[in-house]
């Protein structure tokens, strides 16, 4: 025989609680809480933006008087960009004095870095 649903339970539906196990009063003040929650957070929103704009509040970036200077680009840098790369390349790979007072000077990266072999003992590393 199959089984028949329960009957629901009159004295639960003065409590407010349904078959389920659900008390709506309880969701009801969930629903609250969150509906407050998402009221104060546009609020707070709302008030920040209100201080921030240019026009009132502490200013920002983007006060009156404070304009950003524009980004100086070239139309074509490519020769920039290779005298920058050749000028690095000849740092790297030749001799020079960094401070001659001090006594720094810089030998070429090759070197350097076998120099840094010899002095750990002559191994090569992997």
């Amino acid at each position: 025989m199959p089984e028949q649903p329960a009957a629901p339970d009159p004295a639960g539906q003065e409590t407010g609680e349904d078959s389920s196990g659900l008390h709506a009063r309880a969701l009801a003040w969930g629903g609250a809480a969150i509906v407050a929650g998402i009221v104060f957070a546009v609020g707070a929103a709302w008030l920040a933006q209100d201080l921030l704009r240019p026009q009132g509040g502490f200013g920002g970036p983007n006060a009156q008087g404070m304009a950003l200077p524009s980004p100086a680009l070239l139309a074509a840098p490519q020769p920039e960009r290779a005298a920058f790369e050749s000028d690095k390349q000849h740092l790297v790979s030749s001799y020079g004095w960094v401070d001659r007072q001090a006594g720094i000077a810089r030998i070429p990266v090759e070197q350097a870095m076998q120099l840094m072999v010899e002095r750990a003992g002559g191994e090569k590393t992997r």
